[in-house]
């Protein structure tokens, strides 16, 4: 529409720049342009005009559309109030993350579906626009169902606003449509928003709202407060206020000036709480001002407050004050039985009322006609609100009679109900036997010489009081006084007798028979510490230096529990009396130090203790009640107390952690004929007693896992073991050679004491990080040739020594996949079919491809020396690097040497004239040559059978030329006729041809 310009005047000025023409003059009804100028203007202004006939159309037919509600949805739900953040409030912008929280209200009866509500917060006061401008921060949830006149708490869990900047803020909850009400769509409210909020806030007051208190008396009040980056030196006033149904009748307060800190709490007291009368009050307490505080609604904490000043006793009941409140029948009457006596009538009262009660309670025995025969006693009670007491009186006679208990007359005027002052029963009181009898020690029971035993006598609760005890022994000896003493008895068997007189004269007696035993010290420095042993006999006692558990043994009952043995105990008991089998020990209690037993930082938590059959067997019990076991940690001792005591062997268990060792570095190496050696450095604690060695497993179907995360991972090597070696062992051979084209895993894993293997502690052979690699043996001896294989024979003549020196050279060749491979030269005389059993005169040969070796010997009188005239043969045998050598010489690898005598080569000087030579016979050399020859048999032997040979060739060579040329002749006209019948036929063949052609 930017091309169109506006109609007035003055934004028609304002269009000089547009790429429309000037405004023309509308026609008269305003449905188009003027037909005016171009051909192309006026398309444009039909254009026009038939656009705005349209629109003017779709206008018209906007009547015709039914009316709709300005509402988005039915119903009517309210934003009541906002919760978060809270109105007025102030936050801090650093720390704070407000989840939006507000109030909605169903205002019909029916329950309203779920509706989508929005919330915004934006930095200012939009307040009066119910909006907040531009794209503030907002979030989205859903009312969930209202019921209906009900009100519901909307959270937006999901979202949440953290301020950025200080000062006012605005938030606006609004829903998504509005309904039936629009006016109460919308709530906005403002809150602050400081950096930093400087904050006193109440967060509990120490004080029991839940007692009723009394008027005029002083209660101390504190109030545990929260601060937040509160300064140093801002005052505050503190304290508390009384309002009686919304006024205040009290109030106390202090100034001062709380610690400066940022979060934590202030616990200061207020002033004592003291209300002027009885009634129900508000009690408002806390931060009652500061100018520096930026909330106000954190700052107090009201309750509910009841003072009451009401005075209220009560006689509860009267019953007995010993037995279980037996009744007896009189007259056809059941009456509650009192035991005669002192302490036998139990008065309980109580004070019901709100203030301190002292006063005194008054108990009178009359007869069934109301004569009065006893008291009133006294008994004075102090009692709190909601205390109770009770009051003990004696009961001085026998009979039917009537028992009140009541409190005096001068408190009746200051109860709020006399009515329950008094309290009166109607009773029957006995003489009744006491029936003695000694509840400690029971009986046969057993002590230690010099124990002190206590004695205590039974009787009836009903028996006629006061008692007198008389304990003594075998009904002869006294031994004390009273219902309970303790004493010590000789050592022996005792019948104790208790005979008791009680009021009314009458004596009884009651009897139990005991035992003093034999008690002893069981300490043996620096193991035991302490402890005793009980018995029937005198014995000799033995503490023998615990001990290590026996090396190999398989402890079932301790391995399954997850722990392994630590240490065996031995304590020695024997009578002293031969003749004595048994010396009836009732137990042993022995205090054990265990900083010498077991190893340091040992957890203690861990520890049984198993009774040993023997120790040569592997048979543990575990130590069960009445027998117990129990660490004390403040002394690091083992309590060992055992009620049945057999040989005295005990062994300590527990969770012992693997002893700290490795196999480090630990590898294969190659040997001879496919031997292999395992090779490792042990490390770490091999000096631990309970590290038992190391265990060599073997596996040749497949490698083996590490590590082994778990134990049930490892029992998947069991059966392939071949070896346990000492702690100290360094290398192990395998006995079984691998041959060419087999290969074997190998482990190496710790052991415990009682050779239980360690999973955790151990090493693989071939362990690349990831996997385990095979290790293969070598029994292949290499078959590799030098080359060049020559000598040099040369004769040293310097100095008179006329000495032959040999040089045998040769060109190292190309090793292929061999490594390391060295030589052995030999030197023989005789080439053998295996130099096995031969010594070589060089070992340990070597040299890189292509470069030439040399050996040098010479001559000499010594018997390894070379000698003139003689034949040697030189051998070369290649050796792998594990020691592989096939002693049977390959070919390339011999080289014969003839040890020529050079010596007249250099002392031609000294050789003899010869004499001179005859003429040839005839004057022909060769002749003389022939003549030379056969005086040698074997040529005059070879020129018999040659001449022979030339005879016969020239014989027999024309006979046979004569006899096979007969032969020839027919050969060769066989071979003409058969020539012959093949052109016929293929004469015939190609007439046919023709024939078949033309005809």
């Amino acid at each position: 529409m930017d091309r169109f310009c506006s109609l007035t005047s003055k934004a028609n000025r304002n269009c000089r720049n547009s790429h429309a023409p000037p405004c023309p003059i509308y026609a008269s009804l305003g449905l188009g342009w003027l037909m005016r100028g171009s051909a192309s203007q006026r398309a444009r202004r039909r254009g026009a005009a038939q656009s705005l006939v349209m629109l003017m159309l779709f206008s018209s037919l906007l009547a015709l559309v039914p009316a709709t509600s300005a509402s988005g949805v039915t119903g009517n739900l309210a934003l009541v109030e906002g919760l978060d953040p809270m109105p007025n409030a102030t936050y801090d912008r650093d720390t704070s993350f407000i989840v939006p929280k507000a109030i909605v209200y169903n205002d019909q009866m029916s329950t309203h579906a779920s509706r989508q509500i929005r919330w915004e917060i934006c930095a200012g006061d939009y307040t009066a626009a119910l909006d907040c401008p531009g794209n503030p921060s907002n979030g989205l949830t859903s009312t969930g169902s209202v019921p209906g006149y009900q009100n519901v708490t909307v959270t937006f869990s999901s979202n949440f606003y953290q301020p950025l900047v200080a000062g006012i803020h605005t938030a606006v909850f609004f829903f998504a449509l509005t309904d039936n009400n629009a006016t109460d769509d919308k709530l906005a409210y403002t809150f602050n928003v400081s950096a930093p909020l400087r904050d006193i806030s109440v967060n509990q007051v120490n004080f029991d709202e839940s007692q009723v208190y009394n008027s005029n008396a002083s209660y101390p009040i504190s109030v545990d407060f929260y601060r937040r980056s509160w300064e140093m030196g801002n005052n505050a006033t503190f304290g508390w206020r009384l309002y009686d149904n919304g006024s205040e009748i009290a109030s106390e307060s202090i100034v001062t000036i709380p610690p400066g800190a940022t979060d934590q709490h202030y616990v200061p007291w207020m002033p004592d709480l003291v209300v002027p009368y009885p009634g129900i009050f508000v009690l408002e307490v806390g931060l009652l001002s500061s100018p520096w505080d930026m909330n106000e609604w954190n700052n107090l904490v009201s309750f509910t407050l009841e003072v009451n000043d009401d005075l209220d006793v009560w006689v509860e009941t009267i019953e007995p004050a010993r037995g279980s409140g037996e009744t007896i029948e009189v007259q056809g009457q059941n009456n509650t039985l009192y035991p005669y006596g002192i302490n036998s009538i139990r008065v309980k009262v109580g004070n019901i009322g709100h203030v301190l009660v002292n006063t005194t309670v008054l108990l009178s025995i009359f007869d069934l006609n109301g004569i009065l025969l006893d008291g009133p006693t006294e008994c004075n009670v102090t009692m709190t609100p909601g205390e109770p007491a009770i009051c003990i009186y004696e009961m001085p006679l026998t009979g039917e009679f009537i028992l009140n208990a009541s409190f005096p007359f001068d408190i009746e005027s200051l109860d709020i109900n006399p009515s329950d002052n008094w309290f009166e029963v109607e009773i029957s009181s006995r003489f009744i036997s006491a029936n003695p009898s000694i509840s400690n020690p029971t009986e046969g029971e057993r002590f230690d010489s010099g124990d002190e035993i206590l004695f205590i006598g039974q009787v009836s609760q009903m028996s006629a009081m006061p008692l007198n005890f008389t304990w003594r022994l075998n009904y002869e000896e006294l031994i004390g006084y009273g219902q309970v003493f303790t004493t010590s008895l000789p050592m022996g068997e005792w019948l104790v007798t208790l005979t008791t007189r009680d009021a009314n004269g009458e004596l009884q007696t009651g009897v139990r028979t005991i035992r003093i035993q034999n008690r002893i010290s069981l300490t043996s420095l620096p193991w035991v510490v302490g402890g005793e042993s009980v018995m029937g006999v005198e014995i000799d006692y033995q503490f023998n230096e615990p001990t290590y558990p026996p090396e190999g043994f398989q402890y079932e009952a301790i391995e399954s529990e997850g722990l392994s043995p630590l240490r065996v105990l031995d304590i020695d008991l024997e009578p002293l009396d031969s003749t004595v089998a048994d010396p009836g020990i009732i137990f042993t209690e022995s205090w054990i130090d265990l900083s010498y037993l077991l190893p340091i930082g040992f957890d203690r938590n861990s520890i049984r203790v198993y009774r040993m059959t023997s120790l040569e067997s592997a048979l543990v019990e575990e130590i069960e009640y009445p027998s117990t076991v129990i660490i004390i940690p403040e002394n690091d001792t083992l309590l060992l107390y055992d009620e049945e005591f057999t040989n005295g062997l005990y062994m300590i268990a527990g969770d012992l952690q693997p002893a700290n060792v490795s196999a480090n570095n630990f590898h294969i190496e190659q040997g001879v004929g496919g031997g292999m050696t395992l090779v490792w450095s042990p490390e770490g604690d091999l000096d631990n007693p309970y590290f038992g060695g190391w265990r060599i497993y073997r596996r040749t179907t497949y490698p083996f896992f590490w590590p082994y995360d778990t134990e049930t991972q490892f029992w998947s090597v069991v059966g392939t073991e071949v070896g346990d070696l000492a702690p100290h062992d360094s290398s192990w051979v395998d006995p079984t050679p691998l041959q060419d084209g087999t290969c074997a895993s190998y482990l190496i894993i710790a052991l415990d004491r009682q050779s239980n293997p360690d999973h955790t502690h151990g090493a693989a052979a071939g362990f690349d990080g990831t996997d385990v690699e095979w290790q293969c043996g070598d029994a292949t001896p290499p078959h590799i040739e030098v080359e060049d294989l020559d000598y040099n024979l040369t004769f040293d003549n310097s100095s008179g020594q006329n000495i032959h020196h040999l040089n045998v050279t040769w060109t190292w060749p190309d090793y292929g996949v061999e490594e390391n491979v060295t030589w052995i030269l030999y030197r023989v005389e005789v080439v053998p079919s295996s130099l096995t059993w031969m010594a070589p005169i060089a070992t340990g040969l070597s040299g890189e491809t292509g470069e030439e070796a040399r050996f040098h010997e010479w001559e000499g009188p010594a018997q390894h020396r070379l000698k003139v005239e003689r034949t040697y043969n030189y051998i070369l045998l290649p050796v792998d690097s594990v020691g592989n050598v096939d002693y049977a010489p390959l070919e390339n690898n011999i080289i014969s040497v003839t040890i020529e005598n050079q010596f007249w080569d250099y002392n031609s000087h000294l050789i003899p004239i010869p004499p001179p030579e005859a003429p040839p016979p005839y004057g022909i050399p060769w002749l003389r040559t022939l003549y030379d020859y056969l005086d040698i048999g074997a040529f005059t032997m070879t020129a018999m059978m040659a001449f022979s040979i030339l005879l016969l060739n020239v014989v027999m060579i024309p006979v046979i030329i004569n006899q096979t040329r007969g032969v020839r002749r027919r050969i060769k006209r066989a071979k003409w006729e058969s020539q012959a019948e093949r052109e016929a036929m293929m004469a015939d063949e190609m007439g046919d041809e023709l024939e078949d052609l033309f005809y």
